[in-house]
């Protein structure tokens, strides 16, 4: 199940999808479970296999309707509000039934007003069934999709790229999302995996250098969104059950403007074909609500060091020193002094974790660092994934060490603002009961003085109860014998005499 997290970023994100279901309509239903369950708004498909001709036309029509029958069901299968299926644009080939590619988005999106689907310009959907625009307005942004399945053969795909991509991409440059099956790798190395020969950035079998050389012409400034959610990853789309290679041909391009606001990327590890889908997150330019963990606050437990709360007071010291004196002038001065308070603490915070480490915690960012780098120059699955484990074990001993450190100096100060009257909380009690449970401390933690305060260490809760009792004991209404009984078990005692401030 995906965690609470995931789930609200995909209410208010629009999960954009390539997939190529190699034959459309004998995967339809199968692939309509698959977007379903992901939750894909928008889904392009390469590899329709469908004629454009009236009769085969007839076939692609019963497949959508069988995807949105099939949406409907499933939706409700798994229990979520229903789905009312997907309307598309298509376009396929007269010639040829090898290529034809499909764009669906969601119904339900363009009924509540969310997914605006502009008109259809000349030039939108290639011939050859390769290529295929969609403009939509959605978030505050207006963005043009298109649906790209790239040519089997290193000179055709070149061709493509030049005289179709190219001119779509320039058309509007800052807002393209550009996703399909390319049918190459921009980086050999990394994106291309065979069980027979071993990768190797200089090999290009493939026809690959050519093609990226051809797609960085045309469009200099595309942005990966795969490879900009996960710069070293190997998110492989393609797996050939001939031979066991392996490729990330299917891709999602944005524009440069689009990049910041791309949430996540990610493959999909199912699928109908011999292609996993992969979704991208887009978060929208206007945030339809205000969720979120809102404001910004200021922990302070860095003053537990007194070397910072020293630096905190004189910087706070002299920025009061600039208060107006008028009541107009101060309303007027008053936000912009609680936007530098909560700076200058976060600025002294970051500074108090970095220097409050421990030497064992230094060690550990160290062999973070040193894990890191192993990732990046991992060279097959055996030491991509021997290094992955090193990774995430050292990440896991510098958290441990750094929560210990900082919940301590937390538990510490704010055991200090309870020992000066505040009001106890169930963290702060569980904290002291668990000392009290300590086997290494078998003192009274604290107690409760008659003043309201928390005398706590050495004598002062024994002080406290022997106060207690001799203000029992002189009460006017008492036992004289059980009195005289107490005061001499008391004066019995063998124990130091305490000092004015209540230590022993």
């Amino acid at each position: 199940m995906p965690s609470r997290a995931r789930r609200e970023q995909r209410r208010c994100t629009l999960r954009i999808a390539t997939h190529n279901v190699r034959q459309f309509c004998s995967n339809a239903e199968k692939a309509a479970r698959l977007w379903v369950s992901n939750q894909f708004d928008i889904v392009a498909v390469q590899e329709v296999h469908i004629k454009d001709d009236f009769w085969q036309q007839q076939q692609l029509h019963r497949a959508i309707s069988r995807v949105n029958s099939t949406a409907r069901a499933w939706s409700k299968e798994l229990k979520r509000p229903q789905h009312e299926g997907f309307s598309c644009r298509w376009s396929l080939n007269a010639n040829s039934q090898q290529a034809g590619v499909l764009l669906l988005w969601r119904k339900s999106l363009e009924a509540k007003g969310e997914l605006t689907i502009l008109p259809e310009q000349p030039g939108d959907r290639d011939s050859e069934g390769r290529l295929l625009l969609v403009r939509v307005k959605w978030g505050g942004h207006t963005l043009c999709i298109a649906c790209v399945y790239g040519h089997n053969t290193s000179t055709e795909r070149q061709q493509f790229i030049n005289s179709k991509v190219q001119p779509a991409w320039a058309g509007t440059p800052a807002s393209n999302v550009f996703l399909g099956d390319w049918n190459f790798t921009e980086d050999t190395a990394r994106d291309r995996r065979s069980i027979s020969t071993a990768p190797s950035a200089s090999a290009d079998t493939y026809g690959d250098g050519p093609c990226r050389t051809a797609w960085r012409q045309a469009a200099p400034a595309a942005v990966d969104a795969y490879r900009l959610r996960h710069p070293t990853g190997h998110g492989f789309t393609y797996f050939s059950d001939s031979n066991g290679h392996m490729a990330r041909h299917d891709r999602v391009y944005v524009s440069p403007h689009l990049r910041h606001f791309v949430a996540g990327c990610s493959v999909i590890p199912a699928s109908v074909s011999d292609h996993y889908p992969v979704v991208m997150d887009l978060m929208p330019a206007v945030s339809p609500t205000q969720r979120g963990p809102g404001r910004k606050q200021l922990h302070m437990d860095f003053l537990s060091s007194q070397p910072h709360k020293q630096q905190f007071e004189q910087q706070l010291q002299q920025k009061l020193q600039e208060a107006p004196s008028g009541s107009q002038a101060f309303l007027q001065w008053w936000p912009g002094f609680k936007k530098w308070l909560l700076h200058t603490g976060c600025r002294i915070r970051q500074q108090w974790r970095a220097t409050g480490l421990p030497a064992s915690a230094v060690v550990a960012q160290q062999q973070v660092r040193a894990a890191t780098e192993q990732v990046g120059n991992a060279v097959g699955q055996q030491q991509l994934a021997a290094a992955m484990a090193n990774l995430s074990t050292a990440q896991t001993a510098l958290r441990q060490l750094q929560s210990d450190v900082w919940s301590t100096s937390s538990r510490l100060q704010r055991q200090q603002w309870l020992h000066h009257g505040e009001q106890p909380n169930p963290a702060i009690t569980q904290q002291l009961k668990a000392l009290e449970r300590s086997t290494a401390n078998r003192s009274v933690v604290a107690l409760r003085a008659a003043d309201g305060s928390l005398p706590c260490g050495g004598a002062r809760p024994a002080n406290v109860a022997v106060r207690h009792y001799a203000r029992v004991s002189s009460q006017p209404q008492i036992d004289p014998v059980a009195r005289a009984q107490v005061l001499a078990a008391v004066a019995a005692q063998q124990r130091p005499a305490a000092t004015p401030d209540g230590s022993p």
